[in-house]
């Protein structure tokens, strides 16, 4: 399912004022001359920069109030900005042709809006009760609250689980897997779409249905007291990990079941409502051991510059 992951403050000296911009994703704005008489004509340049790692879609830069001035064409819809790239356009502002004062003072203002994507992985490991109480007696289980923060200074996801890992898988076991999100940038952005957060899986299973061999049959094959009985009727020493036999074939790995809500989320403040998604295990699980989820947000985005000019009469 799609729930489908920076910034720079410049400060110009003189009349122009701090424009905010996105480190990694700045929008500049010059107007030049910003010292205008009354009629007269400036030209007004929008600079995009994507400084970023991902490309970003759907880029678009406009002045959207020219203050006391009139803006001539200047929306420009860009398109694609691949990371690293570097796009200027030019318009023309003018002056009015009467002013009250001998000097006004007006600020235009310009924003560029665009498409992005924050994208990160989190891993699962799960085991079976019996393997847990084997590898509890080997004294070989660590447990820990696993916390993944995926954060490209705009948007940051910090995902988290409801059990430690490894989970025991019991027949009512259920996992749950939060995703925080919040806006970290000095951009702005309202919504998530229903369809913008993708939660999906990249992993294979570890293992299935290893059987630890009897002491008693190890030993009477001239090992150890610690093997694994192969699928050719062999004998691996020292392990009970059925994985390691050379004539081992990993079965299909089974899917995860992966829930997570359809729902427009609206920012408040500077962050998200929770979502929760629920993950079921295979009932056939042995053990799951760095099961890769990968976590896709899709989403939109808006920066902006202002540039202050002075009119003469």
């Amino acid at each position: 399912m799609k729930i489908a992951l920076v910034f720079l403050a410049a400060l110009l000296a003189g009349c122009v004022s701090a424009p905010a911009t996105v480190t990694g994703s700045m929008l500049s704005l010059d107007v030049s001359p910003d010292d205008l008489f009354t009629s007269g004509t400036g030209k007004a340049t929008l600079d995009f920069t994507n400084g970023g790692t991902t490309p970003l879609n759907n880029v678009a830069m406009t002045i959207y109030d020219a203050g006391a001035l009139t803006a001539a064409s200047c929306l420009f819809n860009i398109g694609s900005v691949k990371e690293g790239s570097f796009i200027s356009r030019s318009c023309a502002v003018t002056a009015p042709d009467v002013i009250e004062q001998d000097v006004v003072t007006t600020e235009v203002k310009a924003r560029a809006t665009f498409e992005a994507t924050l994208s990160g992985t989190a891993s699962v490991s799960a085991m079976s009760e019996d393997e847990y109480r084997i590898e509890q007696a080997k004294g070989g289980v660590l447990t820990t609250s696993p916390v993944y923060v995926h954060d490209d200074r705009r948007l940051k996801a910090t995902v988290s689980f409801s059990d430690k890992m490894p989970v025991v898988k019991r027949p009512d076991t259920k996992l749950y897997m939060y995703i925080d999100i919040a806006n970290v940038g000095a951009g702005r952005i309202e919504t998530i779409g229903a369809d913008a957060i993708t939660v999906s899986e990249s992993g294979n299973f570890a293992s299935s249905a290893t059987t630890t061999t009897p002491a008693s049959e190890c030993k009477s094959t001239g090992g150890g007291s610690v093997c694994v009985k192969c699928p050719d009727g062999s004998y691996f020493f020292g392990s009970t990990d059925i994985t390691n036999c050379a004539s081992y074939n990993a079965p299909a790995a089974s899917s995860l079941d992966i829930k997570c809500p359809a729902q427009k989320l609206y920012i408040q403040g500077s962050v998200f409502p929770r979502m929760t998604c629920e993950i079921t295990l295979p009932a056939d699980i042995n053990y799951l051991s760095g099961y890769t989820l990968i976590l896709s947000i899709d989403y939109p985005y808006e920066i902006r510059a202002s540039h202050a000019v002075q009119v003469r009469r």
